[in-house]
């Protein structure tokens, strides 16, 4: 009698694991029937992103496929925020909205006229489409409406990734330059030949064996790793100016500025004046003759100097 009871559990126990096996299937598929790309728009046919936050809005545009600003077209964008938009945010693919009523949107932050962000995209055959951002309801997920739809979704995405703010967007690193050949100023050169640097002032070229080979190439190095921190929309007058050529045979030519507290760097290949930090100014621009000497030699190269 025991055996039979339970073999009839058992059954029953198989019965009801197979019963909410078929019924989490089935609800899987049918989630999986409904799911569909947020933005409906061919990532390959989009050529222009329009980002709104506050009062401030960026624009990017695909000029002969690569992604440029509108306003700025000669500064370089910063890889990984074009692969945010065709990486993260393009693909995404709903299911089930949280809201299909007019009166949430304003509640999420996705109505028409009040959101977090409002990015708009454009095909090269002219469609549009809109999506707003809204609050987070949770860490890495925010409130999503497409522009002409009641549907509020929560996607899994940091809104934060995409501002319409130029200084978040544009590479930092985009005045550095690397396999440097030789850096001069209006007083001092330095030239790297096959048995190494050269360091030659308007007064004077030193002997090799009083350089310190070492310091001209952490001087180099911090050309190599130069980041600037924004844009400077300022017409400036240069105090310093360098002239750097490369292995390649490439030469630009930068200049140096201060106004106050504050410091400034451009090169000959860009329109606009840069913000930079108080030590690499002090770094880079501030080039002198006894910077690269052994220091044990300082007396020697003023009995040379004499």
């Amino acid at each position: 009698m025991r055996n039979y009871i339970l073999v009839l559990l058992v059954l029953f126990t198989f019965q009801i694991v197979i019963a909410f096996t078929l019924y989490f299937q089935d609800a899987t598929g049918q989630a999986d029937s409904l799911s569909h790309k947020l933005l409906t728009l061919n990532e390959n046919d989009i050529v222009r992103v329009a980002i709104k936050q506050d009062d401030a809005e960026l624009t990017i545009v695909n000029k002969e496929g690569k992604w440029v600003f509108k306003e700025h077209q000669n500064i370089p964008i910063e890889a990984h925020k074009i692969n945010v938009i065709e990486s993260e945010l393009l693909p995404l693919k709903v299911s089930w909205p949280i809201t299909q009523t007019q009166g949430s949107h304003t509640r999420f932050k996705v109505s028409d006229e009040s959101y977090n962000k409002q990015i708009t995209f454009t095909s090269a055959d002219g469609n549009m489409e809109t999506i707003f951002l809204g609050d987070s309801p949770e860490f890495k997920q925010v409130y999503a409406r497409i522009k002409g739809q009641d549907n509020v979704y929560s996607i899994p995405f940091s809104s934060f990734k995409l501002t319409a703010n130029l200084t978040d967007w544009f590479s930092k690193s985009l005045l550095a330059v690397s396999e440097i050949s030789e850096v001069k100023s209006s007083t001092l050169s330095l030239k790297k030949n096959e048995k190494g640097w050269e360091l030659e002032s308007d007064k004077q070229k030193m002997n090799n064996e009083l350089i310190d080979e070492n310091l001209i190439n952490t001087y180099v190095e911090k050309l190599n790793a130069l980041k600037v921190s924004d844009i400077a929309e300022l017409s400036l007058t240069s105090s310093e100016t360098i002239s750097v050529k490369t292995v390649s045979g490439y030469s630009y030519t930068y200049e140096f500025a201060k106004q106050g507290d504050n410091y400034y760097i451009s090169r000959n290949d860009f329109t606009h004046w840069f913000e930079l930090s108080k030590p690499q100014y002090e770094d880079i621009a501030l080039l002198q003759f006894d910077k690269f000497l052994l220091k044990e030699s300082e007396e020697q190269e003023e009995i040379i100097s004499e």
